[in-house]
């Protein structure tokens, strides 16, 4: 099914069929820092997989942030429990 709809804050959705050998298109909204890792089977061996970050600057001000939750994979209510690590990424331009 296609369709443009929009959402309640704004947002816009768009909808798309696309068959299984098809490449993915990605768009960043500009001021966000996404981690990204490749994929494994298995949370344990995803856990050897380095991490990337996609950075898309802000078109205003050039700055761009974004968060990294890492817990490890197996135990429950880590958040409840404080056992996770929280990453905060910062990023700006500089022009000269």
């Amino acid at each position: 099914m296609q369709g443009i709809t929009t959402g309640d804050g704004g947002g816009i959705f768009i909808n798309v069929t696309i068959s299984s050998n098809s490449t993915t298109v990605l768009h960043i909204r500009g001021g966000y820092i996404i981690p990204t890792q490749l994929p494994a089977k298995t949370t344990t061996a995803s856990r050897s997989n380095p991490f990337s970050l996609i950075v898309a600057l802000d078109q205003i001000d050039g700055r761009a942030t974004g968060e990294l939750f890492w817990d490890d994979g197996r135990s429950l209510n880590t958040t409840e429990k404080g056992q996770y690590y929280l990453s905060i990424f910062n990023s700006s331009s500089v022009s000269i």
